[in-house]
């Protein structure tokens, strides 16, 4: 047994005690047939109290199996916050530390540095949207409904490259852990990352 599945087989026995109907409710889901269903960038996943399927002991998705089950576990009620943040600031490890956002890095080289490319990957991939504010365009990812993940791309200028930054509403962490947060959004960036890449090839 590996670390991923040592994570996967400790959280399944939480998975037979939980009432799926009303989780999937709290949680913006589709249930049904005593199962719940998420369309996750596409890949049609099903959780039922024996487990996510489909599953990978090795790891797919990057842990995307890992990542549903915490958020299906999740005690979280309600709304995403409408204010963003970069997902740093809910760490109590990391406030008041200097963050460089590296995540997006590998975003940036699959685009070259262009706006158009990763506007158009993140068309393919459903994205929202939602604007230029302070130099930067704004688009809205939506990888499972109470946890919505924006970023936005500051084009080049003639001193800077181009950049991307990544925020989450201000509760993320009431839907999501924060480590489980990360995970996703590195689930994200490389869904970005492969779509940019196939748009090239």
């Amino acid at each position: 047994m590996n670390a991923y599945d040592g994570i996967y087989q400790q959280l399944v026995p939480r998975l037979k005690k939980l009432n799926l109907e009303k989780q999937a409710k709290n949680l913006g889901l589709e249930y049904r047939d005593n199962s719940v269903i998420v369309n996750f960038f596409g890949e049609e996943f099903t959780i039922t109290n024996q487990g996510v399927s489909p599953y990978e002991p090795e790891g797919n998705g990057l842990g995307v199996p890992i990542t549903l089950c915490y958020y299906i576990l999740s005690n979280g009620i309600g709304d995403p916050s409408d204010t963003f943040i970069a997902r740093h600031h809910l760490s109590p490890m990391m406030v008041g530390m200097p963050y460089k956002p590296k995540t997006t890095e590998m975003i940036l080289k699959a685009v070259n540095g262009e706006y158009e490319a990763f506007a158009k990957a993140a068309e393919n991939l459903k994205a929202k949207y939602l604007g230029e504010k302070r130099g930067g365009h704004i688009w809205l990812f939506a990888p499972l409904p109470k946890t919505p993940i924006a970023l936005t791309f500051i084009e080049a200028d003639e001193e800077l490259p181009a950049e991307l930054l990544i925020t989450v509403p201000d509760n993320a962490t009431n839907f999501l852990e924060y480590e489980c947060l990360d995970g996703l959004v590195d689930i994200v960036v490389d869904r970005i990352r492969q779509e940019a890449v196939n748009l090239n090839m």
